[in-house]
């Protein structure tokens, strides 16, 4: 049973450094895939981010910079905001819409 654990790389008990580098390994594919779902018409991503700082996976925030196909066949760039979280020892990210609305207002100049 102990070698059927080991083997399956199943082991309950990771200390948190290993927990912390696997989380920061999932993080950048995480990322990549969520914007390739949450940007319909996307050409491609400009430029990605993740900050890791934190020992707290849920403090941590990405940002991703896309082209994509706008509605009359143009390209326009876009900002995609996210927070992470954790499932069953996996990394997943969702979209940080309260960030993404608060940098909109700013660019507009409103408080």
């Amino acid at each position: 049973m102990i070698a059927a654990a080991l083997l399956c790389g199943c082991n309950k008990e990771e200390r948190p450094q290993t927990q912390l580098e696997l989380w920061r390994s999932q993080a950048d594919f995480a990322i990549l895939k969520a914007c390739t779902n949450d940007l319909v018409g996307i050409t491609r991503v400009v430029e990605h981010g993740v900050d890791d700082s934190s020992d707290i996976l849920q403090k941590w925030t990405g940002v991703v910079v896309a082209e994509h196909v706008n509605s009359v066949g143009g390209i326009d760039r876009t900002n995609l905001y996210y927070k992470f979280g954790s499932s069953m020892g996996n990394v997943f990210v969702i979209e940080d819409y309260e960030r993404r609305w608060a940098m909109e207002k700013a660019m507009r100049g409103e408080k």
